[in-house]
């Protein structure tokens, strides 16, 4: 017989007939850091047609221009759905936090949780800008309002249901995420022209080069297909929405979203979904896209002239010193982010890893889309960048500095504030972007002071992204984006911060601009719908292509009679180089300045030189000022008592199912929060029908002191259970009680660690049982846990390099507890994992742990083994008998000290202590193939690796009294198994799944060789 506990931790989550996967709960909808910055800043509300905006205080000017285009974005959204409700045309709740979150996110109506979208006030980074969308929040907000419209299409037996229950179930989740991030990322170009992925050289560039060799399948769009840098989901998903617009029409994507809408069973038949709408099924609509995209986007061979240097990696960062001395930031799917220097003559100089494993260390988190400001000073002797990182609780944009003859680095700044830009040439000052709401105005770090002025103040929706000094410092060469200009190039003087001009690129789009010399500038801009390098004269205003990459070229560094940049090739990044025209025998006269700052500016020239026009215009997206219906300051009280999440609840309580002595409580559960979620409730009432025995839960969790999460949660299950013995039925009823309770303060810090400290009572009550010990068994004390990671993780590997340790320590008194002891729960463990030679992919981990029930000594209480993270479905063992170790006699139902042993999964071995090492050689052999839907009606399904492992395991649980005899003593007191493991990481719809086989021979205790075979979440 088994008990299943109510869970009074943080939520309840209940199944049934009717609710299947329906959920009440008292859990934050933010993170914590959006929690903090919504606490410490003055909230208000303000309400348009379509939009309910929570903004800080002094903040409405900037939420009236977000306003304006999100209102924009959700009009013309509406007027292509095809399910019009009241569900459907709901205010959308869109929240504005003042913080350097550096993403967006839109939270769909399912799961007891009405829709929200998160959109920060500004951000910190520019990784979209090189993707063509600027970190304005009200571009970037126009992606998540296509998720909201397409998370609220829901219809028909659902739409009842979440009229009755609150949101429950969302039919739109039944097809995987690309469609969700596919259709937002193809219509955020569609309703803001001229900007967005889409609509960007840089993302039909990798596109393009990933799929040009290879033809796709169903497998390409999952969000586990480790291809795209930017995710597949994302980036294939958004061309296979482009094909289907281009081939079928928009009518029918909305059609096809009715549909999904309305469906009952939305996980299954997805494909035939897409055969009622479009006349084919989804694998056939692929194999579509597939002749489509080897149509539209053909291979081709690098020009003559173009000289491929290196590979570099999948993500990359490039610079180059007038020296010659190259830095390259790259990691790939086998090889983690490593910033490697190179030598004039090609050869590798130098190799440093940022991730630093043991604090204190200046990055806890790094990669390479998130650096920027990559350059080195005129000298070639430091090399500077900007990483965006954890901070305790916000992003930190924190500056660098490699000192290349010392080859050290160093910090510089903790936090720039802004995101990279460059060094000057003489190392003085660090030229970066400074937010300032929905702006980034140019600014200036003084390396020897450490002070931060600014060099130019923006209008609102002007970008200054990446720059570049002149050789002589005078000037500073800016990618800068504006609505009336789109991405274009301007110089500003750098003693008085003054534009000097705008630089004409003959009416292309413009990005990345660097130095060849000072008369001289290379740049990216748009040449037969790709970015190629180009230069351009200031004095004469002449440019020229200088490549012609089949792709895409990126980040181009001149040096020499060479300009070096990433090239484009497959899924992944290669360092070429082309040739650069003679220089002029004599420099020209400079491009002189005729705009004072903030005022529009134009390109002039010395006299002689031929005018240039000034940049093309671009058609600014329609933005209308909102209709603002009310704007008045937040009030906890938003929303509080209205139950977002009302739930049937049917709760088995002991037996199995089927079994004649299962128990089944009925009741119902509700929960809510606030608007910003400060406050979050949760509340239950279960019953057991034929005896009236009447229980409950209540939980509450509040972030008003984030990023300190506080909860307390309470819950009593009362019932009366009919009592086997020996397989036969007693004629007799036991009652039985639990009582559950919890008080907790959990913080997260870095990213990287986190600590909680609780406090717990449990009671479990059969009073009619004949074993005293059962009669009530009860535990309550505090406990405090702490964690730690450090390492570098690859998408081949998981785990490459990595440290991480924990410590667990609770104290049971013995007023609180019926074990008629003060006894304390302490456990500490250190994981250390390392990459071996000969392969970049397999790896070598080491993990020992330690426990002992303090106080509770020959009590037996610890069991080692008999557990594991696997379901067991087929298991053969030569020693079928395993050790008897039975707890539910002496510990309360939700209270075990388990340690799992491997090779141990199926024999448990009693303990007050034990020291536990374990060895595990691991090489995984990658796949990457799936289909987007199974055997016609099944959802899809993505094999992702085949995982080999060879593993040893120990544990030693005492020490005998004579050490003399050698290991004949130590019979009883170490266990060891080894053995090995293969195991099938896949994905069922977007279930993680692992199918594991392993085999495990026991060295000690009865020896047994065990095969089994077993189902797990691959996490």
């Amino acid at each position: 017989m088994t008990t299943l506990p109510v869970s009074v931790i943080r939520f309840v989550c209940v199944t049934g007939a009717l609710l299947v996967g329906a959920c009440v709960s008292a859990t934050p909808r933010f993170p914590a850091s959006v929690s903090a910055a919504l606490g410490d800043t003055d909230m208000r509300r303000m309400e348009t047609e379509h939009l309910s905006l929570y903004y800080p205080e002094g903040r409405r000017d900037e939420a009236v221009r977000i306003a304006s285009r999100l209102e924009g974005c959700a009009a013309a959204l509406q007027q292509k759905t095809r399910i019009q409700s009241g569900f459907s045309r709901q205010r959308m709740t869109i929240v504005v936090p003042e913080l350097p979150f550096n993403n967006a996110f839109v939270a769909s109506p399912s799961f007891g949780r009405e829709g929200y979208s998160v959109i920060p006030t500004h951000n910190t980074f520019d990784f979209s800008a090189e993707l063509g969308l600027p970190a304005d929040p009200s571009y970037i907000g126009c992606h998540e309002i296509v998720h909201y419209v397409h998370g609220h299409q829901v219809a028909g037996l659902w739409r009842w249901v979440a009229a009755v229950f609150g949101p429950v179930i969302n039919p739109q989740d039944g097809i995987d995420a690309w469609i969700f991030e596919g259709l937002a990322t193809y219509y955020e170009s569609q309703l803001q022209p001229q900007t967005g992925r889409q609509a960007w050289p840089v993302w039909r560039g990798m596109f393009h080069a990933g799929v040009a060799e290879d033809h796709l399948g169903g497998g390409d769009l999952s969000t586990y297909k480790r291809a795209s840098q930017w995710s597949n989901h994302y980036q294939v998903g958004s061309f296979f929405i482009e094909f289907l617009v281009e081939r079928y029409g928009e009518d029918k994507l909305w059609s096809l979203l009715d549909v999904q809408g309305h469906s009952i069973f939305y996980i299954f038949g997805v494909g035939e979904r897409f055969r009622s709408v479009y006349g084919r099924s989804l694998s056939t609509l692929i194999d579509e896209f597939a002749d489509w995209a080897a149509k539209n986007f053909p291979a081709r061979a690098r020009p003559d002239g173009q000289r491929q240097v290196r590979y570099v990696g999948r993500r990359a960062r490039y610079a180059r010193a007038p020296s010659g001395v190259e830095a390259i930031l790259a990691s790939d799917r086998d090889a983690p982010l490593r910033l490697r220097v190179y030598r004039p003559d090609g050869s590798l100089w130098q190799t440093h890893a940022l991730n630093q494993l043991l604090p204190p260390r200046a990055l806890a988190s790094t990669s390479a889309t998130l650096a920027s400001g990559l350059s080195f000073t005129a000298d070639g002797r430091r090399l500077y960048l900007t990483m965006l990182d954890s901070g305790a609780t916000y992003n930190a944009a924190r500056l660098l500095a490699l000192d290349l003859e010392a080859e050290q680095l160093e910090l510089v700044t903790a936090d720039l504030g802004g995101a990279g830009g460059a060094i000057s040439p003489d190392g003085a000052r660090y030229y970066f972007s400074r937010p300032r709401g929905d702006r980034w105005d140019l600014a200036a770090l003084d390396i020897a002071s450490g002070q931060v002025s600014t060099l130019a103040e923006l209008a609102p929706r002007q970008y200054a992204t990446q720059m570049s000094p002149s050789p002589d410092g005078a000037v500073l060469a800016v990618s800068e984006f504006s609505p009336e200009r789109g991405f274009s190039l301007a110089l500003y003087d750098t003693a008085r911060g003054a534009r000097q001009a705008i630089v004409d690129t003959g009416g292309r789009r413009a990005y990345d601009v660097s130095y060849r010399d000072r008369d001289q500038l290379i740049y990216l801009a748009e040449a037969a719908g790709s970015f190629q390098v180009f230069l351009h004269d200031l004095s004469t205003g002449a440019k020229q292509q200088l490549s012609r990459a089949p792709y895409l070229a990126f980040a181009p560094r001149a040096q020499g009679d060479t300009v070096r940049f990433l090239n484009r090739d497959g899924w992944s990044w290669t360092l070429d180089e082309v040739a650069l025209p003679a220089r002029a025998s004599a420099p020209a006269p400079a491009t002189v300045t005729t705009n004072a700052p903030g005022a529009a500016a134009v390109t002039t020239n010395a006299p002689g030189a031929a005018p240039q026009p000034p940049a093309q215009l671009l058609p600014a997206p329609a933005s209308a000022a909102p209709t603002i219906v009310s704007d008045q300051p937040y009030s906890h009280f938003d929303r509080l008592f209205v139950p977002q999440a009302r739930a049937l609840l049917f709760t088995q309580v002991s037996g199995s199912l089927g079994d004649p002595d299962a128990s089944f409580l009925i009741g119902l559960g509700l929960s809510g929060a606030d608007r910003l979620s400060f406050h979050n409730w949760q509340l239950s009432g279960q019953l057991q029908p034929d005896t009236g025995l009447f229980g409950g839960s209540f939980g509450y969790v509040n972030t008003q002191l984030a990023p300190f999460i506080v909860g307390l949660a309470a819950s009593q299950t009362a019932w009366e259970a009919e009592v086997t013995e020996d397989g036969e039925l007693i004629p007799r009823t036991e009652e039985r009680l639990q009582r559950e309770a919890e008080v907790y303060i959990n913080r997260d810090l870095y990213g990287t660690i986190n600590v909680n400290l609780a406090a717990i009572y449990t009671d479990d009550q059969r009073p009619d049982d004949p074993d005293p010990r059962v009669q009530r068994r009860r535990m309550a004390g505090p406990s405090l846990a702490l964690s730690y990671f450090a390492g570098d993780i690859t998408a081949y590997s998981g785990r490459y390099r990595a440290l991480s340790a924990s410590l667990r320590a609770a104290l049971y008194p013995q007023a609180g507890n019926t074990l008629d002891a003060d006894f304390g729960d302490v456990r500490a463990e250190l994981a250390v994992t390392t990459p071996l030679p000969l392969s970049r992919r397999h790896t070598l981990s080491l993990r020992t742990r330690g426990r002992q029930l303090v106080g509770l000594r020959d009590r037996g209480l610890l069991q080692l083994g008999g557990a594991s993270g696997f379901i067991s479905l087929a298991q053969n063992s030569s020693e079928p008998t395993p050790a008897d170790f039975d707890n539910d006699a002496i510990l309360p139902t939700s209270v075990r000290f388990i340690e799992v042993l491997r090779g141990f999964e199926d024999f448990a071995i009693a303990a007050d202590r034990a020291a536990v090492a374990d060895l595990t050689y691991r090489y995984p052999l990658i796949i990457d193939r799936g289909t987007a839907t199974t055997l016609w009606i099944l959802p899809s399904m993505f094999v992702r690796q085949l995982n080999l492992e060879l593993f040893g395991a120990a544990a030693l649980t005492g020490l005998p009294d004579d050490l003399s005899g050698g290991l004949d003593n130590f019979d009883g007191y170490l266990h060891v198994a080894a053995g090995a493991a293969l195991s099938l990481d896949f994905v069922l719809w977007r279930l993680p799944l692992s199918l594991r086989y392993q085999f495990a021979q026991r060295v000690t205790d009865d020896e047994a060789a065990v095969h089994d075979v077993g189902l797990g979440l691959a996490l």
